[in-house]
C-alpha cells in the first residue's frame, strides 16, 4: 500500500513538473520569475536562476523547482524527475552588402525576417566600409530590437581595416555599433609564394596582437576566421595564438553534409592550447550553403540546427575538457534563404545582396585542397571544377 501510494505521488511531481517546464517555455523571453503553484503534493517554485540545475524528488518532501527560463532552452525530464536544463543554441550568420542594405527599407525588413525566421543571434557583415553613419546605427537598433539580436559582428581582412571599425565603433553607442569584429586575413593561402606562410602569419599575428590592443577596453570581441594550419609555421603557432587572442574559435566546416571528423584534428590542437592556459575555449564551426557544399543538403529538407546537432554528437562524445561547443555561424543569409525555397516552388528568389551567386567563392574551392586525414568523405574534398 506504501509503495502504491509513494508511487502516486512520483507520478503525480512528474506530471507537475513537465507543466512546469511547458509553461516555463512560453514565458522565456520576460526571464523573470513566475508565479509559484501550490498543491497537496507538490509545491513548485518557479525562478530565474543563473545556470543549468538540476532538483531531485524524493519520498514525502515538498518540492521546490528552480530552473533557467530562456528562449529555445529544451529541458528533458529523466526518469529519476530530475531536471535537466540543455544549453540553448545560439546560431549566427554571415551577410553581404551591407552598404546596399542600410537606408534601403526593403533589403533591411528582408535581414530582419531572415532573423527571425532561423532564430538568428548574431551577424556578421561584409562590405561595410562608406556606409551611411546615420542610417547604419538606425538599421543596427533595429536588428537588435526587432530581430533580437544580441551581437553585430564586421569583417576586416587587413589592419587598416580592422582600426576602420574600431574607430567606427569608438564613435557610436554601444547599443547601435559592432559587438565583434570577425578579422579573416587566411595566411594559410600564402603557401604558394616564396617565404609566404611565414610573413602572412607574422602579418597575422600582428593583426591580432594590434587589433587587441585598438580594442583596449571596450567590450568588442575579436575573432579570427581560421581555415587551416596544416603547415609550418603555422602548425606548432596558430590553436595557442588564437586562444590568446580570439573571444571564441571560428573553424570552417565546407562539407557537403555533417562532418566532425573534418574539423576533430583542429578541436584536438585547441583543446590541448585551452588547458596550457587553464581556460575555457568556444568552438563555433562554420557552415556553408554555397552549391559546392551544404545548399544541396538543405534543399533536401534538412536543417541548420540538425546539421550542428549531429556535430556536436560526435564533439560531445570526444570527451573534451577545455573547449565547448554551443554555436554555429553559416555563410549566407542569401543561401540560406534560396535554399528554403522547394525544389518544385515557382517563386522567384530574390536576394539581399545584388552580387548574390550561388556557387562557392574561389577561396572556399580553395579549401578542398586542404583534407584531414581522419575525415569522414574524403571523396567529396578533391578539387572542384
Amino acid at each position: 500500500m506504501e509503495n502504491k501510494t509513494y508511487l502516486k505521488r512520483a507520478m503525480l511531481f512528474i506530471a507537475f513538473a513537465v507543466t512546469a517546464v511547458i509553461y516555463s517555455c512560453s514565458q522565456a523571453e520576460n526571464k523573470k520569475p513566475i508565479s509559484e503553484t501550490q498543491n497537496k503534493e507538490v509545491t513548485r517554485s518557479i525562478a530565474a536562476v543563473p545556470a543549468a540545475c538540476t532538483v531531485k524528488a524524493f519520498k514525502d518532501t515538498s518540492y521546490k523547482i528552480a530552473y533557467t527560463a530562456y528562449r529555445d532552452t529544451s529541458y528533458k525530464i529523466q526518469f529519476d524527475s530530475v531536471i535537466a536544463c540543455v544549453p540553448k543554441i545560439s546560431r549566427g550568420v554571415y551577410q553581404s552588402g551591407l552598404k546596399s542594405i542600410v537606408g534601403n527599407l526593403t533589403k533591411e525588413n528582408q535581414v530582419i525576417a531572415g532573423c527571425k525566421k532561423y532564430k538568428i543571434d548574431f551577424i556578421y557583415f561584409y562590405d561595410g566600409d562608406g556606409v551611411n553613419d546615420l542610417a547604419c546605427t538606425k538599421f543596427f537598433s533595429r536588428l537588435k530590437r526587432e530581430a533580437g539580436l544580441t551581437d553585430i559582428g564586421a569583417t576586416a581582412g587587413s589592419l587598416s581595416g580592422l582600426q576602420k571599425r574600431v574607430t567606427w565603433n569608438n564613435a557610436h553607442a554601444d547599443s547601435s555599433d559592432y559587438n565583434t569584429i570577425n578579422y579573416e586575413y587566411e595566411p594559410w593561402r600564402a603557401d604558394t609564394v616564396t617565404g609566404g606562410l611565414q610573413a602572412a602569419w607574422t602579418n597575422n599575428i600582428t593583426m591580432l596582437r594590434e587589433g587587441k590592443k585598438a580594442i583596449g577596453t571596450k567590450p568588442t570581441k575579436l575573432v579570427d576566421y581560421y581555415g587551416w594550419w596544416t603547415k609550418e609555421p603555422m602548425l606548432s603557432q596558430t590553436p595557442d595564438t588564437l586562444a590568446k587572442y580570439c573571444s571564441y574559435i571560428l573553424l570552417h566546416n565546407y562539407r557537403v553534409k555533417p562532418d566532425f571528423a573534418y574539423m576533430r584534428t583542429r578541436c584536438n590542437n585547441m583543446n590541448v592550447a585551452f588547458k596550457k592556459i587553464n581556460q575555457i575555449g568556444e568552438i563555433v564551426p562554420i557552415g556553408s550553403g554555397e552549391l559546392e557544399f551544404l545548399f544541396p543538403w538543405l534543399k533536401a529538407g534538412h536543417t541548420l540546427d540538425e546539421w550542428f546537432n549531429l556535430m556536436k554528437k560526435d564533439f560531445d562524445a570526444m570527451g573534451y575538457t577545455n573547449i565547448k561547443m554551443n554555436k554555429y555561424v553559416f555563410f549566407t543569409l542569401d543561401h540560406l534563404n534560396d535554399a528554403s525555397i522547394p525544389a518544385n516552388a515557382r517563386a522567384v528568389f530574390n536576394p539581399i545582396d545584388p552580387n548574390y551567386k550561388r556557387n562557392a567563392l574561389p577561396s572556399h574551392i580553395e579549401m578542398s585542397k586542404y583534407v584531414e586525414a581522419d575525415s569522414t568523405d574524403y571523396k567529396h574534398l578533391q578539387p572542384l571544377d
